[in-house]
C-alpha cells in the first residue's frame, strides 16, 4: 500500500534514466514482498514449534537465528537496510524541505539516528504490521492522485498541473480527497466491513473518482498557454528518450559481448553456485531434523553470494554506464 500504492517508489525511481526502471517495482512487489513473507511465515512457524512459543511472540531475529543461525542474523540486518534506506530517504526529504537550512544528507541521517533508536524498542517492532498498514493507508489516496493527475487527466481532456497553472499554492482538491478518503478509510475499518489490509481498492477507486471530479469543478478543463508549452516539450523529449533508446539497444547488444570479461564471468557462475548450495544445505537441513552443524556451510555460502553477486553487480553496472556514455557521445557527434 506505501510504496507501490501510496507511489512511495516514485522518491527514488525519480532518479531513474529510463522509464522501463519502474518494472523495478512489481519485482520488489511480487518476490520481495509476496515470497518473502511467505518464506518468512514458513520460518516462522518452525521457529515456534521448536520453541515451544507462539509465533507472535518472538521477533525477526529470534526467527531468523533459530532458523538460520547467524546467517539469519545477517540476512535480517541486510533485510532491513534494503527496506529502511527508502523510506528514511524520504523522511530525510520531507524533514529537509522542513528546514532548508539543513542539506539533504544532515536531514537523512539525523532521521536515520533518530527512527534506529526507536525502532529498538518492543512496543514498536512488535506493532509493525499495524503501523505500516496506517502508513500505506495514509499514502494510498496520494498515489491515486498522482496517478489521475500524470495518466488520466491527459486521456479525459483535463489539464495536468491544473492547480499549479491557476497560481495556487494549495491544491484543495487534492487536499479534499485525502481527507475524505481517510475518514471513509477509518468508517470501513471501524465498523468492519473491510480490513485494514484490504482497503487500498476501494479507497484508490474512490480518491480517483472523487479528485477527477473536484478538478473539473474548481478550472481543470481550462487550457493554459503555460501547460500547452510543457505538454509540447514532454512530448519532445519522450521522443528524444524513444530514439536514444533504440540506439542504446543496438549498440549496447553489441559492446556487452566484447565486455565480458573472464572475472564478471567466473563471479556469475560462483554466485550461482553459491545460491543452488544454499538450497542443498535448506534441503539437507530439513531431511536431517535442523541440524545446526549445516549453519556454518550456509553462512560461508551465504557470505560468497553476497560478495560475488555485489562484485558482478558493480561490474556490469560500470559497463552499462561506459555503454551509455559512448552512445551519447556517438550520437551528439552524429547530430
Amino acid at each position: 500500500m506505501a510504496m507501490h500504492g501510496g507511489m512511495g517508489d516514485m522518491t527514488l525511481l525519480r532518479f531513474a534514466r529510463y522509464s522501463r526502471y519502474g518494472f523495478f517495482s512489481a519485482l520488489g512487489m511480487f518476490i520481495g514482498h509476496y515470497m518473502a513473507w511467505i518464506c518468512a511465515g514458513i520460518m516462522g512457524a518452525g521457529a515456534a514449534i521448536i520453541l515451544g512459543t507462539a509465533i507472535t511472540n518472538l521477533d525477526p531475529g529470534a526467527v531468523a537465528y533459530q532458523a538460520l543461525g547467524t546467517c539469519g542474523i545477517i540476512a535480517v540486518i541486510i533485510a532491513g537496510w534494503t527496506t529502511s534506506n527508502p523510506t528514511i530517504y524520504r523522511a530525510g526529504l520531507a524533514f529537509s524541505s522542513l528546514n532548508p537550512k539543513w542539506s539533504r544528507e544532515k536531514s537523512t541521517i539525523v532521521v536515520g539516528v533518530v527512527t534506529t533508536i526507536i525502532a529498538c524498542f518492543p512496543f514498536v517492532f512488535s506493532q509493525l504490521l499495524g503501523f505500516v498498514g496506517i502508513m500505506g493507508l495514509m499514502m494510498a489516496p496520494v498515489g491515486a492522485i498522482i496517478v489521475a493527475e500524470h495518466w488520466l487527466f491527459p486521456r479525459i481532456g483535463l489539464t495536468r498541473y491544473w492547480s499549479q497553472y491557476k497560481g495556487n499554492n494549495t491544491n484543495w482538491a487534492a487536499i479534499i480527497t485525502w481527507l475524505t478518503a481517510l475518514a471513509l478509510s477509518y468508517v470501513l475499518e471501524q465498523s468492519g466491513v473491510l480490513h485494514l489490509f484490504f482497503l487500498l481498492i476501494p479507497i484508490w477507486i474512490y480518491s480517483t473518482i472523487v479528485y477527477c471530479l473536484l478538478s473539473i469543478s474548481m478550472g481543470a478543463k481550462t487550457r493554459f498557454a503555460e501547460s500547452e508549452i510543457a505538454e509540447a516539450a514532454e512530448a519532445s523529449r519522450r521522443q528524444e528518450e524513444k530514439t536514444f533508446l533504440d540506439g542504446l539497444s543496438k549498440s549496447s547488444t553489441q559492446v556487452s559481448k566484447e565486455k565480458s570479461t573472464i572475472v564478471v564471468s567466473v563471479a556469475t557462475y560462483t554466485a550461482i553456485a553459491s545460491l543452488v548450495a544454499c538450497l542443498v544445505i535448506g534441503v539437507m537441513a530439513f531431511v536431517n531434523n535442523g541440524d545446526s552443524g549445516l549453519h556454518t556451510p550456509l553462512l560461508i555460502a551465504t557470505i560468497i553470494y553476497f560478495i560475488t553477486a555485489t562484485y558482478v553487480y558493480l561490474a556490469n553496472t560500470k559497463n552499462s554506464k561506459s555503454d551509455s556514455e559512448s552512445s551519447t557521445v556517438a550520437n551528439a557527434t552524429q547530430n
